[in-house]
């Protein structure tokens, strides 16, 4: 029920305090690719904001003997990722706005 009514006031349907958020505006996606051929295992099971340096996920080798991982570059917001594990290299993984 309060979702409705904070999306009907959103809406100007009717007056409801509103809680007030700070939005932040992303300006620029960054696009992350697979390193190598391989499997991609990501280190997170869900959208979430990630800081510079954090782990995004590891792409191991088929033959299990190297792994490659993968840092963020900059502070930024995952929109996407890939959902199977196989990874060709090249491939976009993972999609992020900063």
């Amino acid at each position: 029920m309060d979702w409705v009514e904070v999306a009907m006031a959103r809406l100007g349907m009717i007056k409801h305090p509103t809680r007030t958020r700070a939005h932040t505006t992303y300006e620029h996606l960054v696009e992350y690719q697979a390193p190598a051929d391989g499997m991609w295992y990501p280190a997170f099971d869900r959208p979430r904001a990630f800081k510079r340096g954090d782990l995004l996920g590891t792409v191991k080798a088929l033959n299990g003997k190297q792994s490659v991982f993968l840092k963020a570059r900059q502070d930024c917001l995952m929109l996407w990722g890939k959902v199977t594990a196989r990874a060709k290299k090249g491939e976009i993984i993972l999609g992020a706005a900063y």
